[in-house]
């Protein structure tokens, strides 16, 4: 007699056989994932500098007045064109100008300066400070020698989920926050030791160890990147 379909025994094993190639699977699958974490950092990175070269680069929006003697973001006054008004001049029209052109928008639960957020849920801070000689940033300008700067940092989860630590800070090996220090002329750098090693290795989407391995070498030989 033609048997029809499969029996119970022939479905278990076929589904047995099944299962354990899945779990063998797994883990090169895994390894083969990208760091959503690092897609994020790269692309975060690619809009502050877009958008910090479209400010600084046109005169009508981040304009020196001609008794200035002044380049770059040290240029407070009130611009030319259509980004007049109080918020972008002074001591916050860098910031102000990055929230428009980024579209972000006041963060519900703002706390420790974390007051922008954009629509995936990534809280910004702007801190408005200075680039010593040595490479470090300050928020007091007491050395001559000092230019003007901004650290923004990223917190990638918001401020309701932790750790809310960038790498390295107490011990953090996973953490949810990353750093970028925007200069005078509007270069853009990493400020912690996981962002650079994800900007140096962006090609690589996927190399979590291997990322995590770079940036505490990192860390212990550059102490700009313990700087918490």
């Amino acid at each position: 007699m033609k048997k029809n379909g499969f029996t119970l025994s022939e479905l278990i094993i076929s589904l047995t056989i099944i299962g354990v190639s899945s779990a063998l699977m797994m883990p090169a699958i895994t390894k083969l994932m990208p760091d959503k974490n690092k897609v994020k950092v790269n692309n975060i990175h690619s809009k502050i500098v877009g958008a910090t070269s479209t400010i600084i680069d046109d005169d009508s929006i981040y304009w020196c007045k001609d008794d200035e003697n002044m380049e770059g973001l040290s240029c407070d006054g009130q611009a030319l064109g259509r980004f007049r008004g109080n918020q972008y001049s002074g001591d916050n029209k860098y910031e102000n100008l990055m929230v428009y052109f980024l579209g972000l928008e006041p963060a519900d639960n703002a706390s420790g300066g974390f007051n922008w957020v954009t629509p995936d849920g990534v809280v910004w801070r702007f801190e408005r400070g200075w680039s010593r000689n040595d490479g470090s940033f300050t928020n007091s300008n007491t050395n001559i020698h000092n230019t003007l700067a901004y650290r923004i940092t990223v917190d990638l989860n918001g401020l309701l989920k932790n750790p809310n630590r960038l790498f390295g800070q107490n011990g953090e090996q996973r953490p949810d926050r990353f750093r970028f220090r925007v200069d005078n002329y509007g270069g853009v750098t990493p400020e912690d030791a996981l962002t650079a090693v994800y900007l140096q290795n962006s090609f690589k989407s996927n190399d979590k160890k291997g990322d995590r391995q770079r940036a505490q070498t990192l860390l212990n030989q550059n102490a700009r990147y313990r700087s918490f």
